[in-house]
């Protein structure tokens, strides 16, 4: 079956949203939006990097709903440390927070998912992959989109303060992602500080990065980038696909925000695995 051909238009709404609350394991209400069947048996959800909302991949859904609606879900949630009150510790037990939040929701899906990351969020797909390797079967697929799976850190330059380079490598990728994300460059200090926060849980990482790029070989992935992404420098993202075995999409003229610049890209990703789940689950094992 050839895969839908998505246009380069900018698409209409997505129809039927609801809003559900999820509650995580400490009891934080999660608030999320819906699209699609209630019963489905395939649901994709989608996990946007820091300073990207919810909304930022309103044109995706919009697009893979106007080809699946009538077989699938879509699901998106407000992440803690994402310019909101939602609370998150610091360090590890944030991250853990992160980690936990994404297998609830996961769980709350139902029948299996297609789990679409966005930039720095792939660090917390990293993280559930190793952390719930057992439930790694209800993940049918991956996407990510503009991938980052490190940190920066002291790019090479020996000092006596490891602590206050890594901050000032942290300030230089906030900067980016503002400057590749933000409407016009600007984001609000408040958004800015959260970002700060969720970065420090980042860095707090527990994975075996070996036994995640196994995890990865075994799951269908998808990685769609931008050959002029200031943040997900292409030549890593490449490597990065190369050592997983992922199917890589690229774009020259794109960016960090291919989600809402050039949505067809990521979408047709989508949608290569979402049939790849359906046939799986037709017809037994991954691929």
């Amino acid at each position: 079956m050839q895969a839908p051909q998505f246009s380069h238009e900018s698409p209409s709404s997505a129809t039927d949203p609801r809003t559900v609350t999820i509650t995580a394991a400490d009891g934080t209400a999660l608030t999320a939006t819906r699209f699609g069947k209630l019963d489905a048996t395939l649901t994709v959800v989608y996990l946007p990097g820091p300073l990207a909302s919810a909304a930022h991949f309103s044109p995706v859904i919009t697009l893979v709903d106007r080809h699946f609606r009538a077989d699938i879900a879509q699901l998106v949630y407000v992440q803690r440390g994402h310019g909101n009150d939602l609370p998150l510790a610091s360090g590890r037990a944030g991250m853990a927070q992160l980690v936990e939040d994404l297998n609830t929701v996961i769980a709350h899906a139902g029948g299996r998912v297609v789990l679409v990351v966005h930039s720095l969020a792939a660090i917390v797909a990293q993280e559930w992959l190793y952390h719930h390797r057992r439930a790694q079967t209800r993940v049918a697929a991956i996407v990510a989109i503009g991938p980052v799976t490190e940190l920066p850190d002291h790019d090479g330059v020996v000092t006596a303060h490891p602590t206050g380079v890594a901050r000032q490598a942290g300030a230089r990728l906030i900067h980016d992602l503002s400057t590749a994300l933000g409407e016009r460059g600007l984001h609000t200090e408040s958004e800015i500080e959260s970002v700060r926060r969720t970065l420090r849980a980042y860095r707090r990482c527990g994975a075996d990065l070996a036994v995640v790029e196994d995890l990865l070989r075994a799951t269908p992935t998808w990685i769609v980038a931008g050959r002029a992404d200031p943040v997900a420098r292409y030549e890593r993202v490449k490597e990065l696909a190369e050592t997983v075995w992922a199917e890589l999409s690229s774009l020259g003229n794109g960016g960090h925000d291919l989600a809402r610049t050039f949505p067809w890209l990521p979408a047709a990703a989508v949608s290569s695995a979402l049939r790849a789940a359906r046939d799986a689950d037709r017809f037994g094992g991954n691929w």
